[in-house]
């Protein structure tokens, strides 16, 4: 017996969730943050502004529970169903609070920028980073665009992006 095709939207749901949970990456992503992971084996935690639904964040947690790091997803909207390391926060107006958590780690950390203002996400919270952290930011050339990239972030993984089509971009931070 064959199947009928879902419909394009419900193909599109497909590609984008992970374990049922929406996100708004693709694969291409996943498999950008694997190769990163990989070969940045000092990174302790996984930082991510913008939790959305949480296909990502659960994602992103996964990777962190089998690596042993740390993982926290901050949104001001609470998600349809919440995500291990959710904490429901205003990262602007509770900015305090997201300088404390990342200036607490020892090690380099990656900061995801994912949420609504990704530019200022990147230039309030990068500089407060351990030495030698990531930041990756999402929807590149669309929300986040070349001329936003602060002096001190160095690009990597340029090419990798690129030949995979990921809507991210991935920065170093110059040392001083």
């Amino acid at each position: 017996m064959q199947t009928e095709a879902p419909p394009a939207d419900s193909l599109h749901r497909l590609i984008t969730t992970f374990g049922g949970h929406p996100c708004g990456q693709t694969v291409a992503d996943w498999y950008l943050y694997e190769l990163l992971l990989n070969e940045r084996t000092d990174i302790c935690a996984v930082v991510e502004i913008g939790t959305w639904q949480g296909g990502f964040s659960r994602y992103l947690f996964a990777q962190c529970a089998v690596r042993g790091m740390d993982f926290v997803t901050y949104d001001a909207v609470m998600p349809d169903s919440e995500p291990p390391g959710f904490e429901q926060r205003d990262v602007f107006a509770d900015k305090d609070e997201v300088i404390e958590r990342l200036g607490s780690y020892e090690a380099p950390v990656l900061l995801l920028c994912d949420g609504g203002n990704k530019p200022r996400e990147a230039r309030l919270f990068s500089p407060h980073l351990p030495a030698g952290s990531v930041v990756v930011v999402h929807d590149w050339l669309t929300e986040f665009l070349p001329e936003d990239e602060p002096d001190y972030f160095v690009p990597v993984f340029e090419e990798v992006c690129e030949i995979l089509g990921s809507m991210s971009r991935v920065y170093e931070l110059k040392g001083d």
